[in-house]
């Protein structure tokens, strides 16, 4: 099969798929990857900007020197990072 219509074919199966599988698509890969770059998580996921920046922001990911890593979750209380204390460093 041709580069081309595999890339077309990634791109446009993403766009049925409920939203949080996209995100813990992201997640995921996030996780496999700290620090991934917006176009490198661009590129292995088959998604288009927009969708992306979408997603991205309701993800449980935060940017950090350049690079994506998944967000620090509290372990010590049960708000799990929502808190207002110093539990997450």
């Amino acid at each position: 099969m041709k580069n081309w219509l595999k890339r077309v074919l990634v791109k446009y199966s993403n766009i049925n798929q409920k939203p949080y599988c996209v995100r813990r698509k992201i997640e995921e890969e996030v996780g496999r990857n700290p620090g991934i770059s917006f176009s490198e998580l661009k590129e292995s996921l088959g998604m288009a900007n927009g969708q992306l920046q979408y997603h991205l922001r309701k993800a449980e990911v935060e940017k950090k020197d350049g690079g994506y890593v998944k967000k620090e979750v509290c372990q010590s209380c049960e708000l799990k990072g929502l808190c207002d204390s110093n539990c997450i460093k």
